[in-house]
């Protein structure tokens, strides 16, 4: 305008496609960043675009938007780049596992059933907590630097991570190998085996949607509460309503 800049379109995913899709990249986007809601909202965009809504392909394009984004997220939490934030990468993971259940189950009508989780836990052990204290009462509140300061405190929720791993690590690959045995009606075997079993019974079709829905569903909402120092970087997150 004028000779200025005023505005840059990022054409990163453009292309041919259903109107929907874009409304469900709204969807993601109200989840991670809350905006009032979108209750209202998409009717209104039939209203006045003339392009009649689609609900379940809203629903659909929620998802889809959600498992893009994630295939890159789940790499580089395996392997993070230097000078980038281990811990908002691993907020980013399990909390859009979760999402990504939830908005399968509500696309396909199913209820899903939230498992029981272990009692919290105050940090006893001397080590980590003495860590802990070092990067929170000397370090943080001193690091005049932004990014000094965001770094410790990506390290301090790290550290917290770890301890809770330790914790209920045992507890979280048990339980998920009873229920992969129960899912596919074998014995039980060891975390990692159960886990390769899995997966080739998934890629073979040899599941029923519903039941792989609500082990994967569990299996998220125990990860998110191991995670729990990272996952609170994005706390609360939710589906907004649609119409």
């Amino acid at each position: 305008e004028k000779h200025r800049v005023t505005a840059v379109v990022d054409w990163e995913w453009g292309h041919w496609g259903d109107p929907m899709e874009d409304l469900g990249n709204i969807c993601v986007r109200e989840f991670w960043n809350p905006s009032g809601g979108l209750k209202g909202l998409f009717e209104l965009y039939e209203q006045e675009s003339g392009i009649p809504y689609q609900r379940q392909s809203t629903l659909y394009y929620r998802v889809q938007q959600n498992i893009r984004g994630m295939i890159p997220i789940h790499a580089v939490c395996a392997n993070p780049p230097p000078g980038q934030s281990l811990a908002w990468y691993l907020c980013y993971r399990y909390v859009t596992d979760r999402s990504t259940c939830e908005g399968i189950a509500e696309y396909l009508g199913i209820d899903l059933t939230v498992p029981d989780l272990p009692s919290d836990i105050e940090i006893s052990e001397v080590l980590p907590r003495a860590a802990l204290s070092a990067l929170r009462d000397d370090v943080i509140p001193r690091a005049e630097d932004d990014f000094l300061r965001s770094r410790a405190q990506d390290a301090a929720r790290l550290l917290e991570c770890i301890v809770r791993k330790q914790k209920f690590g045992d507890w979280l690959e048990q339980t998920e190998s009873e229920e992969i045995a129960a899912l596919l009606g074998k014995p039980a075997t060891d975390f990692q085996s159960s886990n390769r079993v899995l997966a080739e019974a998934i890629e073979s079709r040899q599941l029923e949607d519903e039941p792989l829905l609500q082990y994967l569903a569990r299996k998220a909402y125990r990860d998110e509460f191991v995670y729990a120092p990272v996952v609170a970087l994005y706390p609360n997150r939710r589906w907004s309503e649609i119409d």
